[in-house]
């Protein structure tokens, strides 16, 4: 399949658009919150930014956001996210130790990335298998993981999506996930039916 036509494709169904822009306007909108605000945010808070519509689909669930909140010492979730966003040394490190956080797995925590840092991209499996699908030989390299679980697969995730941005001519890497996504979960038939 050729991604320049598909993209053509995709681009011209009418759940595109929002899609794609729902990612660069929560950056603008979050970004700041995350950055500034976090440090004050009380449970509560942190609860409602994670159940609105900020945060991809599907929702934080119940269970996650109770582990999240009651697992953990709500004062270092703050610090080890605050420090992702804010901090100096490893990239790698730093998304590692909120990894490390009971509730938080990569979904989440490059959705809060992303969130901050237009060079990140929320990671999904859907993403990962639509890359598989349409880029085979990528997998053949032995360069795409075969699931994402830790920091060190994010970055090289991000890496291979950074890539495929600059060589396909991504608006964004929101428009990759978006189009990895829907891609994969339409088989790669975009049409104006959602």
């Amino acid at each position: 399949m050729d991604i320049s036509e598909l993209l053509e494709k995709f681009r011209s169904v009418e759940y595109h658009y929002p899609d794609v822009v729902w990612h660069d306007v929560r950056l603008r909108v979050l970004r700041p919150i995350l950055t500034e605000k976090l440090v004050d945010f009380t449970p509560e808070d942190f609860e409602e930014l994670l159940r609105s519509d900020w945060f991809m689909w599907p929702r934080v669930i119940e269970q996650t956001l109770q582990q999240i909140l009651g697992e953990n010492d709500f004062n270092e979730v703050k610090l080890r996210l605050l420090n992702l966003f804010l901090g100096k040394g490893s990239i790698e490190k730093r998304l590692q130790d909120v990894l490390n956080l009971r509730g938080i797995g990569v979904f989440l925590a490059s959705q809060f990335l992303s969130a901050v840092d237009e060079d990140y991209i929320i990671y999904h499996r859907r993403v990962l298998e639509g890359i598989r699908e349409l880029l085979p030989h990528l997998d053949d390299w032995g360069i795409l993981p075969e699931n994402v679980k830790t920091a060190e697969g994010y970055l090289r995730f991000n890496d291979i999506c950074r890539s495929i941005r600059d060589r396909f001519g991504f608006k964004s890497l929101g428009e990759v996930h978006e189009f990895f996504w829907h891609g994969h979960e339409k088989n790669w038939q975009f049409n104006s039916n959602p």
